[in-house]
């Protein structure tokens, strides 16, 4: 289902992180399919204004659209914000 080997990315590809304002965290999430439909998974970070890692989460969603993965990761991002926040 994953490839594990590390995505090339080209020079000067611009990819930035920016940290979240003061008091706050940062959810970054992504969900992907190989197909539409597909196999999916998803996968999200927590950082905080340091940029310390809070919490990982990554897994697989079965069988969907990359649209409905990502909303399900959105979901489940939420879900953690409310239970543990």
């Amino acid at each position: 289902l994953f490839d594990s080997h590390p995505a090339a990315l080209s020079h000067g590809a611009g990819v930035f992180w920016s940290l979240p304002t003061s008091n706050t965290m940062k959810f970054n999430v992504d969900g992907s399919s190989h197909g539409k439909p597909g196999p999916t998974g998803c996968g999200d970070v927590l950082r905080d204004v340091a940029s310390s890692v809070k919490d990982l989460f990554s897994g697989p969603l079965g069988f969907m659209c990359s649209n409905e993965a990502e909303l399900i990761d959105i979901k489940t991002a939420c879900n953690f914000m409310l239970i543990h926040m």
